[in-house]
């Protein structure tokens, strides 16, 4: 009898062994892959650091999976599932399987983390955790200052194969996924949110489920019009009033051409000094074509024609020895018509590509 006895509590502690570790296995009651219903809210953005290319948020990741082992009677609780919080939370987690995941674009650690657990009598298992941290992000100006920019929580299957385990979403997912009102981030409106499902690819050849979870920020143009577009358009009119200045009697011309030059080295040093600054500040803006970069463009230009009309036409006065004082008053004339709609058109036209 005691023989019988030890065996029985042997071959009992060997199941429970069993079932513990067989229930911190990925689950396999409804086939594979095993599907995980993935969203995240964005609870509040710290901060956008657009010259390192990173983000501070506070977040809400949920998973949601079901998983046939945890199932109970429904009349178990009145609710019809169990919940646990913070550290009840995290010791159940301990005790049963749950996706093994990366946060392939998280800078760092999480300086603040709690957890929520939900289990369904179903065996339906929903995990929620909060967390604030920075991400890296990938700005892209070409439509600076009209862009839209793209702020991504990249969720990736840690070892499990895409045919294993899948990362997914429905249309609960996206309600669930949203951008909170109290978000109040300086030189930027929040908009749409989008989740895109992918795979990536792993060791030797193999793929792992990935989705990404993007919050759309709108940037206020309004914001940098003081501190870039209307210095841009101010040196405009530096080379253009180096022509238009001038007059032109009885054919000579009144304005010696020592002077409209010193105005316009005067507008180039203003030109150099503001691309000086707008790249220190906006280190992305230089890296690629956009808006502000074509300004500064149309910026040299106009004062290299402006050089040109002060050396070749008032200097050195060649219009006039070459056809006569008529045609050189008549060219002056449309000179100071001509150059500064050129120019505006040019400059309207830059600033509507960028917008549409």
């Amino acid at each position: 009898m005691r023989t019988t006895l030890i065996i029985i509590l042997f071959l009992s502690s060997i199941i429970n062994i069993y079932a513990q570790d067989s229930i911190m296995e990925i689950p396999t009651g409804k086939g594979f892959p095993v599907s995980i219903k993935t969203g995240v809210s964005f609870i509040d953005i710290e901060s956008l650091d657009e010259n390192a290319g990173k983000f501070t948020a506070t977040i809400d990741i949920r998973l949601k999976w079901t998983d046939l082992r945890l199932q109970f009677p429904k009349n178990e609780t009145i609710a019809g599932y169990k919940d646990y919080k913070n550290a009840d939370a995290e010791q159940k987690l301990s005790e049963i399987w749950t996706p093994d995941y990366d946060l392939a674009n998280i800078d760092g650690e999480p300086w603040e983390e709690r957890y929520g657990l939900r289990i369904y009598h179903t065996g339906e298992v929903e995990l929620l955790r909060r967390m604030t941290a920075v991400f890296d992000v990938i700005i892209d100006v070409a439509r600076f200052p009209f862009d839209k920019q793209y702020l991504s929580v990249e969720i990736k299957s840690h070892k499990e194969v895409v045919e294993r385990l899948s990362f997914d979403f429905s249309q609960e997912e996206l309600n669930f996924s949203k951008a909170h009102n109290k978000i109040k981030l300086i030189s930027w409106t929040p908009s749409i949110i989008q989740i895109k499902k992918e795979n990536v690819v792993t060791w030797h050849g193999e793929k792992n489920s990935q989705i990404k979870v993007s919050l759309a920020v709108d940037r206020i143009p309004g914001s940098v019009f003081g501190t870039i577009f209307l210095p841009l358009i101010a040196s405009l009119l530096i080379p253009l009033f180096a022509v238009w200045l001038n007059k032109f009697e009885n054919g000579e011309f009144k304005v010696e051409a020592t002077e409209m030059t010193n105005l316009n080295i005067g507008g180039l040093f203003a030109v150099v000094a503001l691309n000086f600054t707008v790249a220190s500040t906006y280190l992305n803006l230089s890296e690629v074509d956009n808006c502000v970069m074509q300004l500064f463009t149309l910026n040299y230009l106009v004062l290299a024609v402006s050089f040109a009309i002060n050396i070749f036409m008032y200097r050195l006065n060649v219009v006039g020895n070459k056809f006569g004082n008529y045609v050189q008053a008549e060219f002056f004339k449309y000179l100071n018509w001509a150059f500064p709609v050129i120019v505006f058109v040019a400059g309207i036209a830059i600033v509507l590509n960028a917008l549409f």
